[in-house]
């Protein structure tokens, strides 16, 4: 993100030096665009930079909605074994709230503590320690509780 922002000001900067954009001159070019009025093209890219400067700042502070559970679709589980398993195997986690299995929709919900997020790799690395493969990874903000209800609605 930090290397996005430094280019696009560097960009804004080259721009409005090329242009003329204060008091004197400019490079040639700036009569090629004096007749499309050159003062509402500064206020454009103004607001431009405004906005993605909005939208940097909103990443870089952690705005948005983050995921507060990762449903994780898995292949091997076969029994209640299994299902112990890869619920040990993730409770042992620091990231880790709380675990659900569902052998039936062969789905492992994990419920991320507060402020954590894990990426596909970590979560798919996560499983496989306990011996299996992840097919699918969604993540939602709803609770591992509301997961846990849906599911088993579902189910019955």
């Amino acid at each position: 993100v930090f290397f996005f922002f430094f280019f696009f000001c560097s960009f804004v900067c080259c721009f409005f030096w090329f242009f003329g954009g204060g008091g004197g001159g400019g490079a040639p070019v700036m009569v090629l665009v004096e007749n499309q009025g050159i003062e509402t093209m500064k206020k454009t890219i103004g607001l431009i930079l405004a906005i993605l400067t909005a939208g940097v700042m909103t990443a870089m502070a952690g705005g948005g909605e983050r995921a507060k559970t990762l449903k994780l679709t898995v292949d091997g589980m076969v029994c209640a074994g299994c299902a112990g398993s890869i619920s040990g195997k993730l409770a042992e986690r620091d990231e880790v709230e709380d675990v659900y299995v569902s052998l039936e929709s062969k789905l492992v919900a994990v419920g991320l503590k507060e402020g954590v997020q894990v990426s596909d790799d970590e979560a798919k690395a996560m499983v496989k320690e306990a011996g299996y493969k992840v097919t699918k990874v969604e993540r939602t903000s709803e609770t591992l509780d509301v997961v846990r209800e849906d599911v088993e609605k579902a189910e019955s």
